[in-house]
């Protein structure tokens, strides 16, 4: 599968739909969110001082309900340029990033205009309780733009296996959340922990993930908005991943918005990610932005 890297016996066992992202909200009234265990990949961005948002990328899974929906960012389409024109399922934005991504190449199903995919739960309250699900998200896809995304991660091949030092627990400080993730050997995944609890969602216990990417990326002041950091994913930076309860690290290259995202060791081979589902902290390069124990 291509956002997972799961082998398939042949391309017909792709699903034949464009990948899904959607900006799930992480306000302390948005929590317990729902549908972020459904994911293929998440990206976590920072997106004020003391909050941070995901897009969750769906491709392989559906979620029914997902949510609290919030807004976009620009940087957003630097970001997610690599999925090859992604359906973008977001509660909109201010006009200039509304603008930014209506010139895209994402699909476009702002919540502005787009009112019959999203309803209103009590839970929260206004802006904390958008949600939709993704078979309606996708129903509403052009039949011409149905293709499958892209693999933008390398995945290791079924033959090799995943090798590093020992680092079972992996603290990323966030700005204001504290981001702890815990390897479970047992049931062979890393689960979540924001501001020393466990980060519940409400229909599928713990946030866990297969493998953990943390990309150092320097955050600037967005053009469009300069109260919001934007992340600088074009480029290169230090990278971290960790998977099996072991980590490597090496270099992130993203050098083209369309491009895949390469992972490369010191001595330049590929950093090849464990088939299964992906977290990706874009943590604020700065000193001891990350940090584990064996």
């Amino acid at each position: 599968m291509p956002l997972t890297g799961e082998p398939v016996s042949s391309s017909a066992d792709i699903t034949d739909r464009p990948a899904l992202v959607v900006k799930i909200d992480n306000h302390p009234r948005a929590r317990p969110q729902a549908g972020l265990n459904n994911a293929d990949i998440v990206f976590e961005e920072i997106v004020e001082g003391t909050l941070t948002r995901f897009a969750a990328v769906y491709h392989s899974l559906d979620a029914d309900p997902v949510g609290p929906i919030r807004s976009g960012r620009s940087q957003d389409v630097d970001m997610l340029g690599p999925l090859n024109g992604p359906v973008f399922a977001w509660s909109g934005g201010n006009a200039g990033v509304r603008n930014l991504i209506r010139n895209s190449d994402f699909i476009n199903l702002d919540a502005g205009f787009t009112p019959g995919y999203y309803r209103r739960s009590g839970r929260g309250g206004n802006p904390h309780n958008l949600y939709s699900n993704t078979a309606a998200l996708w129903a509403n896809v052009p039949p011409e733009k149905m293709d499958p995304p892209p693999a933008i991660f390398p995945y290791l091949r079924p033959e090799e296996t995943f090798t590093g030092q020992a680092a079972t627990i992996i603290d990323v400080p966030m700005e204001g959340i504290r981001v702890r993730w815990e390897w479970d050997a047992d049931d062979g995944v890393y689960r979540r922990f924001q501001n020393g609890n466990s980060h519940e969602t409400e229909d599928d216990g713990q946030v866990v993930a297969d493998n953990i990417v943390v990309m150092g990326v320097d955050y600037h002041r967005s053009a469009i908005d300069r109260n919001s950091p934007e992340a600088q994913t074009l480029g290169s930076g230090p990278v971290y991943v960790f998977a099996d309860g072991v980590l490597r690290i090496g270099v992130w290259i993203h050098l083209d918005r369309l491009d895949p995202y390469g992972f490369v060791a010191a001595d330049d081979s590929t950093i090849g990610l464990p088939p299964g589902r992906t977290f990706i902290e874009l943590a604020h390069h700065t000193e001891n932005f990350v940090t584990w124990q064996a």
